[in-house]
């Protein structure tokens, strides 16, 4: 009985104390090694910790009638970076963490200040087809989406449409277009917001 009572005493003693310092889980690991790949021209960068709130990020999810929804520890805290050069702020570094086939796969999405896909690179990724998700072909298919334009994923169903780049499987693809869609919802919620 006292061990039943121990256990209970220190998981309510130590919980609030994991919330309090709980910090943001979507960084760089090596900013400047992604960064550099993403932005070759870059002359700065800073991290920004921007909230996003819950309520917006899913209402615009509903708005988009996509077949996926946002867990809420997928919303709140995240870190983004905001690149710039000589001429001032040119785009934005938004890492993302997405479950796949072979794990965790962390994706390094590079976003125009519109919120538009730019380019993107993997921080972490154990899957085999990561590789032949790094081809010009398959960067081609995701390069120009926006929020605007997300339905280029889609099918008319409004399910994660076929891949269509040859040797990209299937499971990668939706775990690309997921990363994406969360990545664009989740920016463009933030970037409304007065100085990020």
């Amino acid at each position: 009985m006292k061990v039943a009572v121990s256990i209970i005493l220190s998981f309510v003693l130590f919980m609030p104390v994991q919330n309090s310092f709980a910090v943001a889980f979507c960084s760089l690991r090596d900013p400047l090694l992604h960064i550099k790949e993403l932005y070759p021209s870059y002359s700065n960068f800073y991290a920004s910790v921007v909230d996003v709130n819950i309520i917006e990020a899913t209402m615009s999810l509903n708005q988009y009638k996509l077949p996926f929804f946002l867990h809420p520890k997928e919303v709140g805290k995240h870190t983004v970076y905001f690149i710039e050069d000589e001429s001032g702020r040119i785009g934005i570094v938004h890492p993302r963490s997405e479950f796949g086939k072979w794990g965790v796969i962390e994706i390094v999405w590079s976003l125009s200040l519109e919120g538009e896909i730019l380019d993107y690179r993997f921080q972490r990724c154990r899957d085999p087809a990561c590789k032949d998700a790094l081809s010009g072909p398959v960067k081609e298919l995701f390069k120009g989406i926006s929020l605007g334009n997300l339905s280029r994923l889609f099918n008319v169903e409004g399910n994660i449409a076929a891949a269509t780049a040859e040797g990209l499987n299937q499971d990668m693809f939706e775990t690309m277009v997921k990363s994406a869609t969360k990545t664009l919802i989740l920016t463009n919620s933030f970037l409304g917001q007065a100085n990020p």
